[in-house]
């Protein structure tokens, strides 16, 4: 009997819901399941049907994406999931090829996920396309340079304020990459809470205040993680201005009963030019989001270029998973704008669509793939040119995890 690749009904959700808890070794309760299918009003989930019975499983996130400045329709992949009695079958495969397919279908161009299994995923496409830095410190070790006071102050809010942090986020990712602009079931459900925790506690958030405007907000979580004492970990931190930033630093220094704080942030963070002495601060790189281009001719469309980017030249492209982007690409760029069409031309650049999502949120630059052999060059001028067309304003983060 053939697979059957489709959304679930209501009554098949408790079977989906086990296909996940059982695969990632969580609780298998009557609550935790109903807490799985939960999540359900949020992720949309598809699944896998050997004789009527789910066997395999994923889920989708759907929210734009920032890069460069422009907003990218967006799916993200989380929960994958297969039996045990039914793996290596290709049956993830298959639900990850038919997600591609309603992807195109619904008009979201790009599609990322977080997973540690980096061969299985750029298989079908998807490639790591962003770092992240971690640093892990006692905040009774460090002594900021930074004299004087901030102007503003500190306060503590309430989740019912997403709104108004909504408002700063939005600001921020303005001119950023890789950000996910949020809807208000998100905030509420995925930042101002752990999502996937089973007693789904509020997080804990502060914003800076100046002259009764808010200016940034930290969002963080104190649990017991950490030895000795309770651990502090920042969930999602946004600064508009120096004093906002070093103020919600200073503000979460001023938890020193913690035994040790933890805080995710991308690579251009300012943190550790903040001391004389960084030392104290253990900073490790994270393995960030994977990416997937999956509708070349609408990312490409609305995807900004930078101010000055400007030529033209062919990317010839394998897919095998999304077999209507395989072939050969015209990309011609001009006043902040790329345009992405099908042609018969002889390729400037060959190279896999995996590491077309590393270039295209500027994770990688065009000239550092080819010299990591990334990609085949028939053209070194059009390397330059690429170079141009890929360039962004800022490395790739993403706060949100799915």
């Amino acid at each position: 009997m053939s697979l059957e690749i489709r959304e679930p009904r209501d009554d098949e959700l408790d079977e989906v819901a086990y296909i996940g808890a059982y695969s990632f070794h969580g609780d298998r309760s009557p609550e935790a399941l109903e807490h799985r299918r939960s999540l359900y009003t949020v992720l949309r989930p598809l699944a896998a049907f050997q004789r009527g019975r789910a066997v395999a499983s994923l889920a989708l996130l759907s929210l734009p994406m920032a890069v460069n400045g422009g907003s990218q329709p967006f799916a993200g992949v989380a929960s994958v999931a297969c039996l045990p009695e039914q793996r290596r079958k290709g049956y993830v495969g298959q639900l990850l090829t038919r997600a591609l397919e309603m992807m195109r279908e619904e008009g979201q161009v790009l599609s990322g996920l977080h997973t540690p299994h980096f061969g299985l995923y750029r298989r079908y496409g998807w490639m790591l396309a962003g770092r992240a830095l971690r640093y892990t410190f006692r905040p009774r070790d460090i002594a900021l340079t930074a004299t004087g006071r901030s102007r503003g102050e500190a306060m503590r809010v309430s989740g019912k304020e997403w709104a108004g942090l909504d408002a700063l986020y939005r600001t921020f990712i303005a001119r950023r990459n890789g950000y996910l602009h949020r809807s208000e079931e998100w905030w509420q459900q995925g930042v101002l809470r752990d999502f996937f925790a089973q007693r789904h506690n509020d997080l804990d958030v502060a914003v800076w205040v100046n002259r009764s405007q808010w200016r940034g907000y930290v969002v963080y979580e104190i649990k017991g993680w950490s030895d000795p004492g309770p651990g502090l970990r920042v969930r999602d931190f946004v600064a508009l201005d120096a004093d906002a930033y070093i103020g919600l630093v200073r503000y979460l220094l001023c938890h020193d009963l913690v035994g040790q704080l933890q805080w995710w942030a991308p690579l251009d963070d300012p943190f550790l030019s903040l001391m004389d002495d960084p030392s104290p601060v253990q900073v490790t790189y994270e393995q960030g989001m994977f990416l997937r281009v999956v509708d070349v001719a609408g990312a490409f469309a609305a995807r900004p270029c930078l101010a000055g980017a400007s030529g033209r030249l062919t990317l010839e492209l394998t897919d095998e998973a999304a077999p209507w982007n395989a072939g050969c690409w015209r990309l011609e760029a001009e006043d902040g704008r790329t345009v992405a069409q099908k042609c018969e031309e002889a390729p400037d650049l060959s190279l896999d669509v995996s590491v077309l999502a590393a270039l295209f949120n500027g994770f990688l630059r065009p000239s550092e793939a080819a010299r990591g052999g990334l990609m085949k060059v028939h053209s070194e001028s059009a390397l330059a040119t690429a170079d141009g067309i890929f360039a962004v304003l800022c490395p790739p983060f993403t706060a949100d995890y799915f």
